[in-house]
């Protein structure tokens, strides 16, 4: 919450936030970041484990009966209402999915996962979720470069303007 309040006060954008919080509700704004809060946690660990199978080339085993009973204690342990959970399993199931093709279509070469940076000038500290030499399509074909990866679940693989402040 204080990262996305110093982005937001970066990119002069602080009343959007204010906004929703009131239109939607002060508690209900609050269980709704908390709940999402602990999915992208759950999910950024979920895709480190992922990344570090895919590249010592281990088989990792998800989404069995075994791994589905983990989250719902996971998600219940954290408050997340129950009847969110199920969607939440879906979102997770399909986000890790993706990532897993990306890491396989982008040929991502994995050398650090969430690597802790910081600009002093702008008092803002991050964990780039993943810096790795990848793939990336170029004016001639693929082009092979060092990046840095965010890892998101969002409903589409659009990019947000504001992510460019994660990534500098």
């Amino acid at each position: 919450s204080a990262v996305v309040e110093r982005i937001a006060e970066i990119k002069s954008e602080k009343g959007f936030l204010q906004e929703w919080k009131i239109l939607t509700g002060k508690a209900e704004s609050s269980k709704i970041a908390h709940e999402t809060s602990v999915l992208g946690t759950f999910m950024h660990v979920l895709c480190s484990q992922v990344g570090l199978a895919y590249a010592t080339g281990e088989e990792i085993v998800l989404f069995d009966a075994e791994f589905q009973n983990y989250f719902v204690k996971a998600m219940e342990s954290q408050g997340v209402a129950h009847a969110m959970i199920p969607e939440f399993y879906k979102r997770a199931n399909k986000g890790i999915k993706s990532f897993h093709n990306f890491l396989i279509e982008w040929n991502v070469e994995i050398q650090a996962i969430e690597k802790v940076v910081c600009d002093f000038e702008n008092n803002i500290s991050t964990p780039l979720d993943i810096i790795a030499y990848a793939d990336v399509p170029g004016k001639s074909g693929k082009e092979r470069h060092l990046c840095n990866f965010n890892i998101k679940f969002r409903e589409s693989a659009s990019s947000y303007e504001s992510d460019r402040f994660q990534v500098c």
